[in-house]
Order: structure tokens, then C-alpha cells, then sequence
């Protein structure tokens, strides 16, 4: 049988990460049976992972002895720098669209310059008892996990017990030393914006968490204003409310605006252009400013991703933890520009 690839990885990552934290010393690294134990995978998985290193020259067995680092063998040319780990998610992406593409890059392009190792990690499981293990495993001095799901402080409590220092950047859930954007802010002032356009009509796509975290802040500028929105203009999928909203546009309905939080590439508007060709004249698109931009004229109400800010608290976090700060840092709020284009 053949070993698995993400297991053996996870060795071959973690006996690189004891190489380089040893420097340049010629120190023992665990047994076969000991990285077997550890990571609960096969006896060829581990051999897999040790002979492709030994083959690479960077590591030797002495029989009777054990296995040791070669000394000159740098695995990083240059200074021993922290190591941070980036998560994206869940760990088990495939693809990075334009907004988690806009994040993470700037997030990897500021903390390059610290100077740190940016170590990039992937997730094999959504069990979080062994997420944590595996994370732990990493051996990291701290980590930055982009849009952590489902989280709490007690739920990431036992990677700090640990000492593992957590920065999380837009986490589903409230945590300290964080990084959020004010998305219920936002929503807010689109509301108001939508009121002064006297656009009552408004359809929102992907009423669902985290995609709606705008919402209640524009219901609460129309409600200040005595506006109601229509109820039944709430749509659960983008994908199905597409459909849904051209049939109430060919039925004679009036759509003033539609909230797009999720689809970057022009989709609406080219349905809108196709099923009523004067819909240019009397809806806007509301959306991310790192949207494309449409180009039939379709006026955009947008919140702008402060990419570079975002980046930079992250970073300002990651440092106070390198530099031995005790305990956690407050929430950071970042505002989301308006755009209108």
C-alpha cells in the first residue's frame, strides 16, 4: 500500500522543522518507532518520508546510534528566523478566489518582511481534537489562521495553553487577538446610501452566515428612516436566486439594488442586461469593491478591502507574540471604505 501523502508530509515537515531549529549541531532525530507512535501512521509511511531525506543529503542513520541532522546542511540559507504558520480556512481549499487570493498574498507578502518563515499549512481533518494536534505538531512560534470557522475562546484555549500564540484574521466567531472586518458597520452606512438613491427595492443574495453580516446593519438604517424591506426579497443561495430574481424582474417587479456578497465576476449584471436590458437605468449592484468591474454601466455601491491595513494588524499581533507579550489583545475593528463606481 502506498503512504499516504498528507501523512507523509506531516513527517517530513516536522523532522525538517527539528533540523531547523537545531542550527548547525549535528542532533539526534526521533527513531522509525517513535514517529510512528507519534504520528499514528504505518512504518513505510515514516520510511518514505526519512529516505527521501536521507537521499537529499540532509539527514544520516548510524546503526545502533540513531538518526542525526548533517551538520552544513541548511534547510533556510541565512539566519534562523520565527516561523509562522498560515491557514486558510479549514485547511482543505483547493482554490483561492479573489478575495481570500487578495488576503492571503498581502498577508504573506507583509510578514516576509518582519522578517519571519511563512510556513503554509494544510488540514487533512475538520475533528478539531486533531487539528490541534497536528498544528501543535508544526512546532510553529505562532499562527495566523484566516477565517477560522466555528470558533470561541474555548474551543482554540488548548493551542495557547500550549504555547502556540493564535492571530486569527476575519474568524466566524468572537476571539481576542483577532483581526475583523466591520462588515455590520458597513452594511449600516450601504443602507444609508441606498436611502439617499431613494432605492427601497432591494434584493439580497446569500442570506446566510458569515456572507449576511451586513445585513442587520442596513436593516437598521431603513428602519431609523421608517423604510421596510421586502421579506421576500431575502434569497438563502446566490445560485437559485439568480433565477428567482430574473422571473420577479420579468413579472413586472422593480429591483432598485441587489447585494451581491458573493458572486466577483460579473454574473448579476450580465443576467440583468440579458432579461431587461433598462435595468442599467434604475438598479445598482452592491458588492466588493475587488469585484470585477462590470462593464454595461451598471452603478456599483461597493466596500473596499483594505487589504494592506489588514495586513499590517496581523502583523503588529504576530510581532507583540514573538517579542514574548503575555496574553491576549482586544479584537481589531477595520473599517470597510465605500467605493461607488
Amino acid at each position: 500500500m502506498q503512504p499516504d501523502t498528507a501523512d507523509y508530509m506531516k513527517i517530513r515537515r516536522y523532522v525538517v522543522s527539528l533540523m531547523y531549529r537545531s542550527g548547525d549541531s549535528a542532533s539526534r532525530l526521533p527513531t522509525v518507532q517513535e514517529l510512528t507512535e507519534r504520528f499514528r501512521v504505518s512504518r513505510p509511511t515514516v520510511c518514505k518520508a526519512l529516505r527521501e531525506l536521507r537521499e537529499q543529503g540532509m539527514i544520516s542513520a548510524k546503526r545502533g546510534v540513531g538518526m542525526f541532522a548533517n551538520v552544513g546542511v541548511r534547510v533556510v540559507e541565512g539566519r534562523r528566523l520565527p516561523r509562522v504558520g498560515l491557514l486558510v480556512m479549514d485547511g482543505m481549499g483547493v482554490f483561492l478566489e479573489r478575495y481570500t487570493g487578495g488576503i492571503v498574498g498581502e498577508l504573506i507578502k507583509q510578514l516576509v518582511r518582519v522578517p519571519v518563515l511563512v510556513q503554509q499549512l494544510s488540514l487533512g481533518t475538520t475533528d478539531f481534537a486533531l487539528v490541534q494536534r497536528d498544528l501543535l505538531s508544526e512546532q510553529l512560534d505562532a499562527l495566523v489562521w484566516f477565517g477560522l470557522r466555528d470558533c470561541s475562546e474555548a474551543r482554540v484555549e488548548g493551542l495557547r495553553q500550549a504555547g502556540l500564540p493564535l492571530i486569527a484574521v476575519q474568524p466566524r466567531g468572537d476571539l481576542s487577538d483577532a483581526v475583523q472586518l466591520d462588515y455590520p458597520g458597513w452594511g449600516y452606512r450601504c443602507g444609508q446610501q441606498l436611502l439617499v438613491e431613494k432605492r427601497h427595492n432591494v434584493a439580497f443574495l446569500q442570506n446566510r452566515y458569515p456572507w449576511n453580516l451586513p445585513y442587520e446593519g442596513v436593516r437598521r438604517a431603513f428602519a431609523e428612516a421608517g423604510v421596510r424591506l421586502a421579506e421576500d426579497l431575502y434569497f438563502e443561495q446566490s445560485g437559485q436566486a439568480l433565477e428567482q430574481i430574473a422571473e420577479l424582474i420579468r413579472s413586472g417587479r422593480r429591483i432598485d439594488a441587489i447585494v451581491n456578497p458573493l458572486l466577483n465576476n460579473n454574473e448579476l449584471p450580465e443576467l440583468l442586461r440579458e432579461v431587461d436590458p433598462d435595468s442599467v437605468r434604475y438598479c445598482a449592484i452592491v458588492q466588493c469593491a475587488l469585484s470585477a468591474t462590470n462593464p454595461y454601466g451598471y452603478r456599483e455601491i461597493c466596500y473596499d478591502i483594505p487589504l494592506e491595513t489588514i495586513a499590517a494588524k496581523t502583523v503588529e499581533l504576530v510581532e507583540r507574540k514573538l517579542a514574548g507579550e503575555a496574553g491576549c489583545a482586544d479584537c481589531v475593528m477595520i473599517e470597510l471604505p465605500m467605493v461607488i463606481r
